[in-house]
């Protein structure tokens, strides 16, 4: 596959950047480095992986 991907985070939602599906939310002010996360849409032969990194900094935003 080489290189993997840095997470898509939109609206709190954790997405992957080969597929987008949803594997998990930001509900705060989280801190995660290199956290290697297996896509929940991988099955079988076209397994997928990408990278989470967060800063405690960043503000998630959300509708509601």
């Amino acid at each position: 596959m080489g290189e993997i991907r840095e997470a898509v985070i939109r609206d709190g939602k954790i997405l992957c950047p080969y597929c987008h599906k949803v594997n998990g939310e930001l509900t705060g002010k989280e801190e995660i480095h290199n956290f290697r996360i297996r896509c929940r849409g991988s099955g079988g032969r076209m397994e997928h992986f990408f990278m989470l990194n967060v800063n405690k900094e960043r503000e998630v935003k959300s509708n509601g």
